[in-house]
């Protein structure tokens, strides 16, 4: 008999530690057959319509990366902007719903250049903000615990344990100009954690991020705390203050967001600060900055946009 899936107690975050089988397998279930009709483009002039038939005749592993790339977009927009086209609204989002969990493999071998897993982001956050009579519990939780682990894979972390996602960034904003940004993939995985999970858990899991050890994933942490602090803590729209934040946040169609935003609960972002306050003190701070001088581009980025200067007067005052 095969042994059962070992659960932590709480939602955490622990490098090596990704998706759960028993989660991904539920949100195989939720369309095990390929539809049979090719989803249609949301934007389109007269007759001439494009249908992305190579969702059909193809699979999912070898559908051309644009072709995919496109359809997320292009839908991810359509749902919010023709949610009264019920029939056309329901075609897309069981497209969604049968293609992410088939292509979470493929979007994660593809970190260094993340489109494809950024849009999957972005594609769930429209879901549940414009299609909210098909959002359940087990379905938000199964979310969670796939989409919402990804960053924490095995095979996203090398030998040293250094977070692959967060290594691979560009703090370059212009020739000779070095700037701090936080990776996508962790920018979006931060931000569906703390909008979905129950605020039961929301102390817990900020400990697990605090707790991890990656020089690289703690630099983009700091670079996130810096710009997330006063569009969580000040702007009624988060998704779409991020966007004009002096630290880029953002991922793939992450503007398409601005409207039909999702809603973070203000108790869990009051949580996740009050958590990060009383866990990352100004000493642990100061040995986290000792550590990052070991990647020097890294330490001279953050130094030059006084982003740790802003983490320990401001996010960690409160």
């Amino acid at each position: 008999m095969a042994k059962a899936e070992k659960k932590p107690l709480h939602y955490i975050w622990i490098p090596g530690q990704g998706p759960t089988k028993d989660a991904l397998q539920r949100l195989l279930a939720l369309v095990p057959e390929r539809p049979d009709e090719a989803p249609g483009e949301a934007w389109f002039i007269g007759e001439k319509r494009k249908f992305y038939d190579s969702f059909i005749s193809m699979p999912v592993e070898v559908i051309p990366g644009p072709d995919l790339e496109h359809f997320f977009a292009d839908i991810t927009g359509g749902i919010a902007n023709f949610a009264e086209m019920d029939a056309q609204v329901r075609i897309w989002t069981t497209w969604i719903k049968y293609l992410a969990p088939r292509l979470i493999d493929r979007a994660c071998r593809e970190h260094t250049h993340p489109v494809l897993l950024e849009s999957l982001f972005t594609a769930f956050f429209r879901i549940f903000t414009t299609c909210g009579a098909d959002q359940t519990d087990e379905l938000r939780r199964d979310i969670l615990d796939t989409l919402g682990r990804l960053i924490m894979r095995p095979d996203l972390f090398d030998e040293n344990g250094e977070s692959l996602c967060a290594h691979f960034w560009d703090w370059k904003v212009a020739p000779g100009t070095i700037w701090p940004r936080c990776n996508g993939p962790i920018s979006a995985s931060l931000f569906l954690c703390l909008t979905y999970l129950p605020l039961s858990e929301i102390e817990t899991w900020a400990g697990s991020v605090l707790a991890i050890e990656s020089i690289y994933f703690r630099a983009n942490l700091l670079a996130w705390l810096a710009g997330a602090f006063e569009p969580l803590t000040k702007s009624p729209n988060p998704f779409l203050a991020i966007s004009k934040s002096s630290i880029n946040l953002t991922w793939t169609e992450s503007f398409l967001l601005e409207s039909h935003s999702p809603v973070i609960p203000k108790e869990n972002i009051a949580l996740f600060f009050r958590t990060t306050r009383e866990i990352l003190t100004f000493e642990k701070l100061l040995d986290w900055v000792q550590d990052m001088e070991k990647y020097p581009s890294m330490a001279s980025a953050l130094k030059v946009a006084r982003t740790v200067d802003y983490v320990a007067d401001t996010v960690l005052i409160g």
